[in-house]
């Protein structure tokens, strides 16, 4: 099950910045019971993902579960009623909340919307936080086909149940017959624990010139993406996508 609770945060004082993400973070951590904070600290890749979305009218805050244990122990403490402000110890402020909504969609549904589905052949991707890669120990702050996806699918397999995608073949189909045609992006730095991770926001138009599968793959990889993320350090607020 894949589930995601949008949190609208009102106006105020202190104005929201993407670089205030870690900060939410640890907001979430104290929501959530200790035995599963020290379990989430021990795993690999998380069953979660957490981002700001900025406009000038509103700050939203996205908390996003893969399974159906980080559903069970994460999102039941955000709806809670009384949680009506976000609490940024790290700043001493209180940031609240005007409105919580929540969007969730079972794997076998996904995959019915899109790998087995006729999807389009082309699409756009919008890097709504700030996104990077890491190979051989170096940030890569622009988005190439191979990292972007790549990302996904390592998401994809840790969290689901019903398949599995990864193969070196796949993806080197992937990286031959997709191609970037458009892009607006920008570079920018992800300031975390005193460390200025370069990373880039913005949006690329690709263009799938394979199989009406492939283009069908490459939907259930954006669409999942847009709660899992891509890239690195999405539960403390990087890599957030839209499709």
């Amino acid at each position: 099950m894949l589930t995601r609770i949008e949190i609208r945060i009102e106006k105020n004082e202190e104005p929201i910045n993407y670089n205030m993400s870690s900060l939410f973070h640890g907001a979430l951590m104290e929501k959530i019971e200790t035995a599963y904070v020290e379990k989430l600290h021990t795993n690999g890749l998380k069953p979660y993902s957490q981002n700001l979305k900025l406009t000038k009218e509103s700050a939203i805050w996205s908390v996003c579960t893969l399974t159906k244990e980080a559903e069970k122990n994460i999102i039941p403490p955000l709806l809670d009623n009384d949680l009506t402000q976000i609490e940024i110890k790290h700043k001493s402020i209180s940031v609240p909340i005007a409105e919580k909504t929540v969007t969730e969609i079972s794997y076998e549904q996904l995959l019915k919307e899109t790998y087995f589905g006729e999807c389009p052949k082309t699409m756009n991707i919008a890097f709504t936080s700030p996104t990077a890669f890491k190979s051989q120990d170096r940030y890569i702050f622009y988005p190439t086909v191979r990292h972007v996806f790549q990302s996904l699918i390592n998401k994809f397999d840790e969290s689901s149940m019903v398949s599995e995608i990864g193969t070196e073949e796949i993806l080197e189909q992937i990286e031959d017959h997709i191609d970037i045609i458009g892009y607006n992006l920008r570079s920018m730095r992800f300031h975390l624990e005193g460390t200025g991770i370069p990373s880039f926001m913005g949006s690329i138009r690709i263009k799938i010139n394979s199989t009406q599968q492939m283009a069908n793959l490459i939907w259930l990889l954006g669409k999942y993406g847009e709660y899992s993320g891509t890239g690195i350090k999405t539960s403390l607020g990087m890599g957030g996508i839209r499709t």
